[in-house]
């Protein structure tokens, strides 16, 4: 059944056999979505062409809701048979998802933030697989200025629903707060259903290479006082 994440239901389950064959039924069907199998019935139309090719139609209102969905057809103990009576004994199955609902992403944060030295990469995670997803999707700035992103940069996945950007340690090296944005529109991100993304994500971080400095002050302090009591105590 293809496509096999879709947003609408199917019209008709086919099975195509060798040769041609009789005594396929309507009951040799069967459809469960959610572990709870589907109200088929001998009210669906049943038709073949040439004996090869059976289909059961009639099964877009059946099967419009949205989950997963699997197609069990089974010839075991079934009166199909062909012309030399050598009986099917053999069971097919397929599956599909009706899926209607958008995608959404998320930026995952960086941690520690503030950070004390370059950012080498950043994950964006969506809710489902998804395809087109590109770098001119995103947008990466300082202090609110321009974009950093200059065509250096790579984003890769491979599951397709975690993204990283990667090589960025040379654009986020000086002291700053930093915003990269997936844009919400006009980006061709979509799940397998076809569902667009609508919306974008944005993940804000501080770099902040002073922080080391003042650290070593704070440490060059607390050690002059230490020895400051040490020459207290000495002299009682």
């Amino acid at each position: 059944i293809q496509p096999e994440y879709r947003r609408t239901g199917i019209d008709a389950v086919t099975v195509t056999f060798s040769e041609a064959v009789t005594g396929v039924k309507w009951s040799d069907f069967d459809i469960v979505r959610g572990g709870m199998h589907l109200a088929l019935n001998d009210k669906l139309p049943l038709t073949s062409s040439g004996g090869t090719t059976w289909a059961l139609g009639g099964l877009s209102s059946l099967t419009g809701e949205e989950g997963g969905y699997t197609v069990t057809f089974t010839g075991s103990g079934s009166s199909i048979q062909d012309s030399a009576h050598n009986a099917y004994p053999g069971t097919l199955t397929d599956a599909f998802v009706v899926d209607r609902a958008a995608p959404t992403v998320s930026i995952m944060a960086v941690d520690p933030d503030p950070q004390h030295g370059p950012v080498a990469f950043v994950d964006i995670v969506f809710s489902d697989v998804v395809v087109g997803v590109d770098m001119l999707d995103l947008e990466l700035s300082r202090d609110g200025g321009a974009n950093l992103l200059n065509g250096q940069q790579s984003l890769s996945t491979t599951d397709q629903r975690t993204y990283r950007l990667s090589g960025l340690s040379g654009l986020t090296g000086r002291l700053g707060s930093y915003q990269l944005r997936l844009k919400s529109s006009g980006t061709g991100i979509a799940d397998g259903a076809g569902n667009a993304l609508v919306d974008g994500a944005s993940e804000r971080f501080v770099v902040d290479t002073i922080m080391g400095t003042g650290s070593m002050i704070y440490l060059m302090r607390d050690v002059a006082n230490a020895n400051l009591l040490n020459v207290m105590v000495g002299a009682q």
